[in-house]
């Protein structure tokens, strides 16, 4: 990737995936990212990959705890969800960068929040495991590392589609609807 070498690194080759191959042809995944100070820049479209013993993150920039879990040390991040009405629920979510969507609640881990009355009904995308489908609708908010966001855009898979693969997705999963407003 770029000046970037790996050796001895296993990869997956699959046939191509309805829906999903459409718009890139393969997935970087813990095998890269693991071994660098990874920078998205989502304004530049670039990653940069930077030596970990040296790097040193930008002025002003906020820390937020990645928590890894798991044999495939999945990456999970801490974060408040508001509803509408205000009541606010702490959640732990996989950090997915391959996803579009701002942020997917799975349902059947969260007790004291309620899918919003007014959604709608829709594939909500694709994955390696096909089509997910559920309902969109908005949240109250968001609250990450210190950010507050508002009237967020949520997705809420039905009960099939929220365990891809069998992955413990926790409460869900946070996607580039929101780390796209950062420098990650």
């Amino acid at each position: 990737v770029g000046a970037a070498r790996m050796s001895k690194t296993t990869l997956l080759v699959m046939p191509p995936v309805h829906g999903m191959s459409l718009y890139h042809q393969g997935i970087i995944g813990a095998a890269l990212f693991e071994k660098f100070a990874v920078e998205i820049d989502y304004d530049e479209r670039k990653l940069h990959l930077h030596d970990p013993s040296t790097y040193t993150a930008a002025e002003g920039a906020v820390e937020v705890p990645l928590i890894f879990q798991g044999p495939r040390r999945i990456p999970y991040v801490d974060l408040e969800v508001r509803a509408a009405s205000g009541k606010a629920v702490d959640l732990q979510v996989v950090v997915d960068l391959g996803a579009s969507h701002t942020l997917s609640l799975n349902m059947d881990t969260i007790e004291q929040f309620a899918i919003p009355a007014s959604t709608i009904s829709s594939t909500l995308g694709h994955g390696v495991s096909g089509a997910v489908l559920g309902r969109v609708g908005r949240i109250g908010g968001l609250d990450l590392g210190g950010f507050a966001f508002t009237d967020v855009v949520a997705t809420f898979p039905i009960s099939e589609h929220q365990h891809p693969g069998g992955m413990d997705s926790k409460n869900g999963n946070l996607g580039s609807g929101i780390l796209k407003r950062f420098n990650v």
